[in-house]
């Protein structure tokens, strides 16, 4: 029995939060289905996709975009295409319209563009949606916010929650974590990180006023904030101006190279879907904090974790002097974030719900 052929189609393969899913996506899938990758740029996943066996495709976002996604479906003769991001699931919905091949769109935000709703985008989105075979929702926040569910039939919305894959994350932190020395992190100080872009909506603005709040507590306080992105430099400039550039250290590539400097994880998100990062600290044992403006589902207060209001600084410093100053509360929350790592937010659990999907709406689907 051949395997049916699945194409994924994504924005790119940088350091992201639905770049990284891709990547643990396309790994779970192997050797079960035929896999290709088309990325509209490139980025740290394409050499370790490739490295899985899995062909990969760059394909320049221009004007010959239609013309080279066409020419490499035909050659690969999809059963189904997996798209996600705004820009590949719109474009996959008219190509796989077109060529009369199922598409899956995954949406991974409950907005359309960094940080808000893009009109232009909302248009669009509501002009080509019916043309999607499935549209997966991958957290309740998103499914219940998106503008999408009034413009997409209930028959065709899915709902799978993002997941994580528990011992492979921990292989990659011992492989590769750094030593504080590196970034001249003092072996005594608290660490706050956080990992995502440097956009508005990701609000690391709060991490770094929570800092300079606490420059003068008798424990020294940093923060490693983990992403690129637009803010980058802004973030380091406000850093500067609070007098805090020498606490607040700014990396990027691979999370897991940084899990191991974290003594507590803060999502400081405006807006989320289902955050990797977040299912990653959890996985690793690492207290957590999340705003209550992420709306997550994942993170209940006291429990496995702690919420707190993303538009207010002094209150993440009280949560964090409450964390730094009770050992017992922050590792019996830790057991019960490191609990739903496993059991709800299982990555096998998650790859297969999506391999039954493509299963079900692929043109091959006698072979379920």
């Amino acid at each position: 029995m051949a395997n049916q052929r699945l194409v994924h189609i994504t924005t790119n393969l940088g350091m992201g939060g639905a770049e990284h899913f891709l990547f643990h996506l396309v790994r779970h899938l192997q050797p079960s289905f035929d896999q290709t990758v088309i990325s509209f740029r490139g980025g740290v996943f394409e050499e370790r996709i490739r490295a899985l066996g899995v062909p990969v495709y760059i394909i320049p976002f221009n004007y010959l975009i239609f013309y080279r996604l066409f020419k490499v479906l035909f050659a690969v003769k999809p059963d189904v295409i997996h798209a996600l991001l705004w820009s590949s699931n719109t474009i996959s919905r008219v190509v796989g319209s077109l060529l009369r091949v199922p598409v899956v769109c995954a949406i991974h935000s409950p907005v359309n563009s960094d940080g808000y709703d893009s009109r232009m985008r909302t248009i669009i989105d509501r002009l080509t949606m019916w043309l999607a075979t499935r549209v997966v929702m991958v957290s309740a926040h998103v499914r219940d916010s998106s503008a999408l569910t009034r413009w997409v039939p209930a028959q065709r919305m899915v709902f799978i929650e993002n997941g994580i894959d528990a011992h492979y994350m921990c292989e990659q932190v011992s492989r590769l974590a750094i030593g504080r020395d590196r970034l001249a992190i003092p072996s005594h100080a608290l660490v706050i990180g956080t990992v995502g872009r440097c956009v508005a909506l990701k609000n690391q603005e709060l991490v770094v006023r929570a800092i300079a709040a606490l420059r003068h507590d008798t424990r020294a306080w940093y923060a490693v904030i983990v992403g690129d992105g637009p803010l980058r430099k802004e973030l380091r400039i406000l850093a500067v101006e609070l007098g805090v550039n020498d606490r607040v250290i700014m990396v990027s590539g691979a999370a897991a190279a940084y899990y191991s400097l974290f003594d507590f994880f803060i999502l400081p998100s405006h807006i989320e879907g289902l955050s990797m990062a977040l299912l990653e600290a959890m996985s690793l044992g690492i207290p957590v904090l999340a705003s209550a403006q992420a709306n997550h589902g994942v993170i209940i207060d006291g429990f496995n974790g702690f919420i707190f209001d993303a538009s207010n600084s002094d209150e993440v410093v009280q949560i964090l002097r409450k964390m730094a100053n009770n050992s017992h509360l922050c590792a019996a929350c830790t057991q019960k974030a490191q609990e739903d790592s496993v059991q709800r937010f299982s990555f096998a659990r998650t790859a297969q719900e999506y391999a039954n999907l493509f299963l079900r709406v692929g043109r091959r689907c006698e072979y379920c």
